[in-house]
């Protein structure tokens, strides 16, 4: 039996494994090469990378809540009684009331784009120019508006009193039941927001190297993030609390005997909350793309304007001196582009992954279907 759970789990992993292999994400990395180019040739891209996030978030509420209660055990008439003792014993009254309003939550979480952008140039020939521009703007507009009214109104009568004997020729006794009111009412949270948004940019990765001497090579980096919140709430609240309590007026008149009059007690105990307009904010940095250890460079002819983020490469010689990136092995950077390895994008790399899912799947099924059958036996004994 034990066995047997066991090679269930490692089915289900294998499933789970299979069909994250399947329906794998397309990663796409954006990559800027200038490479390869003949001695004294100017070569120059410009690119603008920008990506827009809109939250927008509207919550509108009206509630009315209306409670009206009558309770009466008074109200008891015994009059021109002959007998020798005339009583009078009314019962209690309880009420509960609970109203509890929870009205009105955004929450709105953004998380910080990774940064699939990368520059590189290499390889260029003796006296070349190149130049990269680059600028990727991030920008995050969260919009919350909630509005809220809310009317609670409670109204109310309990009696135990105005009970009556008169012209009662023996003794006369009137004791009244209490009252006993509990209520509350509770508003809130109302108009609550939740909200995390990203600011900045994730970064960039530059590679300046293996260029020819007296080559003049530059890349421009602009990084800009941009974060906007408006929060607007407004919270409209009425709570309208109306009670008429009473054990007393109880009358005993032109009666012969001894009179005796016990009005009960009231307890009212009503409670009323009010928690509205709650914002709870959270604005982070995007980690920024540490490139590693910078790169040992020949000394440059010229200084390298401040607004360049990467630096200016006037290499004497052809040694790559720089990292090789990631990214260099795919199609697009000129590499060998291995389907399903480095090149995880193309429609050759999807088709095979989809073929080698789908004979895994069906391999998989039929594997199932055989344990299943040869361990049929093996569970019923045990």
């Amino acid at each position: 039996m034990v066995y047997l759970k066991h090679k269930f789990a490692k089915i289900s992993l294998g499933i789970y494994l299979i069909l994250n292999l399947v329906f794998a994400p397309v990663v796409n990395a954006t990559e800027i090469i200038i490479s390869d180019n003949g001695t004294g040739s100017d070569n120059s891209v410009s690119m603008e990378v920008g990506t827009t996030t809109i939250v927008e978030q509207t919550n509108n509420v009206n509630v009315e809540n209306n409670v009206t209660v009558n309770s009466n055990t008074g109200d008891n008439v015994a009059s021109d009684n002959s007998g020798d003792f005339v009583e009078i014993t009314t019962g209690s009254t309880t009420t509960n009331i609970g109203i509890e309003n929870n009205l009105n939550t955004s929450t709105a979480s953004v998380s910080c784009c990774e940064s699939n952008l990368s520059a590189e140039i290499n390889g260029n020939g003796t006296g070349s120019g190149n130049n990269i521009n680059v600028i990727e703007a991030s920008s995050t507009t969260a919009s919350i508006n909630q509005t809220a009214t809310v009317i609670n109104t409670v109204q109310g009568h309990s009696n135990t009193g105005r009970n009556t004997a008169d012209n009662n020729n023996g003794n006369v006794s009137i004791t009244t039941g209490k009252i006993e009111i509990i209520g509350k009412i509770i508003n809130g949270p109302i108009n609550t927001s939740i909200i995390n948004l990203p600011s900045g940019t994730s970064g960039f990765n530059a590679k300046v190297g293996s260029n020819g001497s007296d080559s003049k090579n530059a890349i421009f980096v602009d990084l800009l993030g941009n974060s906007s919140l408006y929060i607007i709430n407004n919270a409209y609240l009425i709570n309208d609390v109306n009670w008429d309590l009473e054990t007393g007026k109880n009358v005993a008149s032109d009666n012969n005997g001894n009179v005796s009059i016990d009005s009960g007690d009231i307890l009212f105990d009503f409670f009323i909350s009010n928690n509205a307009n709650i914002n709870i904010t959270d604005i982070t940095c995007c980690d920024i793309f540490d490139p590693g250890e910078p790169e040992e460079k020949q000394e440059e002819e010229e200084e390298t304007p401040e607004e360049e983020v990467n630096e200016e490469d006037s290499d004497d010689d052809n040694d790559d001196d720089g990292e090789i990136l990631d990214e260099a092995a795919a199609t697009e950077a000129g590499g060998p582009g291995i389907a399903g390895l480095s090149d995880t994008s193309s429609e050759n790399a999807q088709t095979l992954f989809f073929w080698a899912g789908l004979i895994m799947m069906i391999l998989g099924v039929r594997f199932i279907g055989q344990n299943i059958s040869s361990k049929k036996l093996e569970i019923f004994k045990n």
